[in-house]
């Protein structure tokens, strides 16, 4: 199966399996923790048996591009964690501020 109709390139960290919303991440992961291909259909249906395969061979032929992609994932995904956690929402601020207030009225916590 040629890679552009295996693959979907969506962006520097989003591959998708063609046809489908699913990232070849999660087929790689399901691999590496030892699934077999017909574990992961039974998990990803809409990628079925011979592209699972062929997902699983083209990580084999190009192993070396395939865990760049996946460190470059892993570490989007914690930037995108990290920058959550940092953002306060107006609401938030708000509510802290109000619970705080609440606080310093009662004397404790």
């Amino acid at each position: 199966m040629p890679t552009e109709d295996l693959l979907e390139v969506c962006g520097p960290d989003e591959i998708l399996v063609h046809g489908t919303r699913v990232p070849i991440e999660c087929l790689i992961y399901a691999y590496q923790r030892g699934f077999s291909a017909e574990e992961i259909v039974a998990e990803y249906p809409s990628v079925g048996l011979a592209r699972t395969h062929a997902v699983i061979a083209h990580y084999l032929d190009h192993r070396a591009e395939v865990e760049d992609y996946l460190t470059r994932v892993e570490t989007a995904q914690t930037d995108r964690a990290r920058d959550r956690a940092l953002e306060r929402s107006p609401l938030r601020e708000r509510l802290r501020q109000l619970k705080g207030e609440r606080t310093h009225r009662s004397g404790g916590p």
